[in-house]
This record gives C-alpha cells, structure tokens and sequence, in this order.
C-alpha cells in the first residue's frame, strides 16, 4: 500500500518536473533571468526529491514505475 501511494506520489512529482523544465526551457520577456534562474532551481530541486521517492520505493521491496505515456 504504502509503495503504491509512492508511486503515484513519483510520477506526479516528474510530471512536474518535467513542466518545470519546459518552462525553464522557453520562458520569455522583460523578467527572463529571474523566471529562468527560479524555474531551473525549482525543477532541479525537485528532481533530487523525485530520486529519493524512487529509491524509498525500492527499500519496500518494489520497483519504481519507469514508463512515460
């Protein structure tokens, strides 16, 4: 049960990162370097806690879900 929560709790916290990044990648405007400094920290930190779901899932004995669709 727990494994199973983690696993959802994974896959939206990359679907975010994966955002982020996209955002970080085009931002646009007068604002550009305080919105591409900001969105590059916010997914990169994200990214670390993303690693560390997937390695607490594998402490349960279960595999950490690696499709994209």
């Amino acid at each position: 049960m727990l494994a199973d929560n983690l696993k959802v709790l994974l896959a939206t916290s990359y679907a975010f990162v994966i955002k982020a990044q996209n955002f970080h990648w085009n931002v646009e405007g007068d604002d550009f370097p305080q919105w591409h400094g900001f969105l590059g920290d916010l997914y990169e930190d994200v990214y670390g806690a993303v690693d560390l779901l997937a390695e607490n899932i594998r402490k349960l004995d279960a595999y950490a879900p690696c499709v994209l669709s």
